[in-house]
């Protein structure tokens, strides 16, 4: 694992552009000054140093804070935004909180239509698990009570609706 210290050495890093640039030359395509990284399949940008390869955004805590924390979530959800004032460390069921999913037929997310009853569905996840929230008439009372219950469990971590952009 890289230190604070050997990795000021290798990069600098724009906190206000989330960008990481090359200090010194590291082989024959990182030229001194050039931005570092590339593109991870799930849409986060990665460097590698010394064989290992290490997620952006772990990087930018570690050149601002010194560590690396258990968890770091992107507050908007943009995997590529690694700017220090969207990133926050939290345990892993507030970053699962943060995450993107499908909405499915409803639109919203934490509901769906429950056929038996012909009702909307209504439901969240804690820990892993899903909690029922309800049947209801109408999408619009089903999200409701998940909003209600998303901002009562999760809190600041809450999202509400972040439209769900497939990424490979």
């Amino acid at each position: 694992m890289i230190t604070q210290e050997k990795f000021k050495e290798l990069f600098d890093y724009d906190p206000i552009s989330g960008r990481f640039t090359n200090r010194i030359a590291r082989g024959s395509r990182a030229h001194v000054g050039d931005r570092a990284g590339t593109y991870h399949i799930y849409g986060y940008r990665q460097i590698q140093i010394n064989g290992y390869v290490y997620k952006e955004h772990r990087l930018a805590w570690l050149y601002m804070y010194g560590e690396f924390p258990e968890e770091i979530d992107h507050i908007n959800g943009i995997r590529d935004d690694n700017r220090i004032a969207n990133l926050r460390s939290v345990t892993r069921g507030q970053n699962n909180a943060n995450s993107e999913r499908e909405v499915g037929i409803a639109g919203v997310r934490g509901v769906t239509w429950f056929e038996r009853d012909q009702k909307w569905k209504a439901q969240i996840r804690l820990d892993g698990r899903c909690k029922h929230l309800g049947y209801f008439d109408t999408v619009e009372q089903a999200h409701c009570a998940y909003l209600a219950a998303a901002d009562l469990y999760h809190g600041e971590h809450a999202i509400h609706n972040r439209p769900f952009r497939r990424r490979f």
